[in-house]
This record gives C-alpha cells, structure tokens and sequence, in this order.
C-alpha cells in the first residue's frame, strides 16, 4: 500500500507539473488562460478519480488475496471415497490441513506489494491412507520435503503445498496434485504425488 500511495503521489506532482508548464508557455489574452485553466483543472480532475478508482481496485484484489490465504488455515480438506478401480476395490482416505507451525518467514520482496515487511506463516501438509481389497498400501503424510528435488530454491525455501486435486492421469494411474507455491504470491509450479502401488 505504501508504494501505491508513492505512485499515486508522483503521478499528482508530474500532472501538476505538467499543468503549470502548459499554462506559463500561454501567455494569451486573460480569458485563454482562463478558459485553459478550466479544461486543464477538468483534465486534472478526472486523471485524480481514474487513478483513485485504480488504486482502489488495487488495494480490494489485494485484500482478497491475503484474506483468502489466511482462509485455508482453518479450511481442511477432507476425501474419504470407495471406488473400483482395474477389479479392485480401492478406499482413499486423505486429508489436507494446515499444520500451524509458524515455519515460513517470507521476506519483503514477496510481501512488498501488500505493504508489510515480513509475512509468518505455515506449512500444510496431507496425510493418505490407501487400502486395496481391505488390504493398506499406503499410510503417508505429504510434505513439501517430498518434491525439494523437483523444484527451485525460493519454493524450498518459502513454498506451500495448496489446492490438492486427486486426478487420474493419462496412464490412468492416481495421483494427488498440487500447487507448490509461495503464499501470497503467483511464484510457483504444480507437482504431483502419484500413487503407484494401485495395479
């Protein structure tokens, strides 16, 4: 917010500027200059409350975007499904929740743009569980850890496992994706956890 307000600032100052130097080079009769100051104060005017409305569209999609993220902490996800799947029955029980370890300290230059200097936040992480025929196959928490190979320093570093998806895909093989990113961000990829014991 801090920076808007930087911008929206010098955007006055240039068009004041801007207005004084068009009206000093018109040295006219009384009433142009006038009739100038008018149509410039007008002009002025209305670049103010465009730039006012831009800001202010600005600061809501900003808002949206932290509060929205701050949302998830307490928003699990829960799957608990039966299905059959190549002549097996297959129960997937999962669960993606926030682990409120205060972990992540995003520094600035992620931050920045929402006008604060440093961002604490959590991991999330998912527990599944997998049985084939009544028999468990798998029984594992997924961790950002699982993918630091795959991945880039900063989402090592600052990244969240967010908006898990169970697909199918196109070897018809299972598997949860995710999007690793860093919070309150667009910086991040999807990665996948595929679950490969199912045959």
């Amino acid at each position: 917010m801090k920076y808007l307000a930087i911008i929206f600032n010098g955007i006055l100052i240039s068009m004041q500027l801007l207005i004084s130097c068009k009206n000093a080079n018109n040295h006219k009769e009384g009433q142009d200059i006038i009739d100038s100051n008018k149509n410039d104060s007008l002009k002025y005017n209305n670049l103010i409350d465009k730039t006012i409305n831009e800001l202010d569209e600005d600061s809501v999609e900003l808002s949206s975007i932290y509060n929205s993220y701050l949302q998830q902490y307490s928003d699990s996800i829960k799957i608990d499904t039966t299905f059959n799947y190549s002549g097996s029955k297959v129960q997937i029980c999962f669960q993606h929740y926030c682990t409120y370890d205060s972990t992540l300290i995003l520094p600035e230059k992620y931050i920045e743009i929402y006008g604060i200097k440093k961002f604490v936040t959590h991991s999330f992480e998912s527990s599944l569980s997998v049985k084939m025929n009544g028999k468990r196959i798998i029984d594992t928490i997924i961790k950002r850890s699982m993918f630091e190979d795959t991945i880039q320093t900063e989402l090592v570093k600052y990244g969240v496992l967010l908006y898990p998806n169970l697909t199918f895909n196109k070897k018809n093989q299972i598997e949860i994706d995710y999007s690793l990113s860093i919070p309150l961000t667009d910086v991040g990829r999807m990665v996948s956890f595929p679950i490969n014991n199912i045959k």
